[in-house]
């Protein structure tokens, strides 16, 4: 995982990966290809345990190999799946979403395998950010499209979580879901994007009654500025 966040004017950037096992098929990633533009990868391997954390290892190490020659989403992506399926196997796949932040045009494309974010228009509107395309390690030929540029303005934040938070279950058995994930933020917009992560899990937490993860819980928060 990244030691640390990219700092680009116009955008408070922060991520955060709290593990179920030791061993950990959650990812995110920051990709920098010049000094106003980065690439965020957010994604999430099926099941739990040593071989989906290899898996994700693998994956990054594709993913920063692809951006080197292509610098839209969906095209690295489909690129991604390609080199993917010749190793993952028949009953995993990846869901990953791909989102690249130009700070000179305070804009936002993305593509999504399988995954999907939120944005929040002044930390309180929220605006569903869909998935593009299949997962990823399935398919041969999958397309993903990309969705944008959307421009951002100050105050707006992108919600990029993996379904461990989500996923989180009350003793009813209910879900904290993207509702409870938008309300947090919505209480808590205008604290930096490290400090809503952290809000987020504690909330996730507290919603479960402290009980033991049963998932692995990944988020990136972007803040414009």
């Amino acid at each position: 995982y990244p030691d640390s966040a990219p700092s680009l004017a116009g955008l408070d950037i922060a991520g955060a990966v709290f593990s179920a096992t030791r061993a950990c098929g959650d990812y995110y990633d920051y990709i920098r290809t010049d000094d106003e533009t980065v690439f965020v990868a957010v994604g999430d391997v099926s099941g739990h345990g040593l071989g989906p954390a290899l898996h994700m290892v693998e994956t990054r190490a594709y993913l920063r190999a692809v951006l080197a020659n292509t610098q839209v989403p969906g095209q690295a992506l489909a690129e991604l799946n390609t080199l993917l399926l010749e190793d993952i196997l028949d009953d995993a796949f990846v869901t990953l979403l791909l989102a690249k932040f130009d700070t000179r045009h305070s804009t936002l494309v993305y593509s999504g395998a399988g995954h999907e974010a939120r944005l929040m228009r002044g930390g309180t509107q929220s605006e569903p950010l869909p998935s593009t395309g299949l997962v990823l390690g399935v398919m041969s030929g999958a397309a993903y499209g990309n969705a944008g540029p959307i421009r951002m303005q100050p105050g707006d934040i992108v919600l990029i979580l993996t379904d461990g938070f989500m996923e989180t279950r009350a003793a009813n058995r209910a879900f904290f879901g993207w509702e409870g994930v938008e309300n947090v933020v919505r209480r808590n917009r205008q604290l930096s994007a490290e400090k809503i992560i952290a809000a987020l899990y504690d909330a996730a937490q507290l919603f479960s009654g402290h009980a033991s993860q049963a998932d692995d819980m990944t988020a990136v928060v972007i803040k414009a500025t």
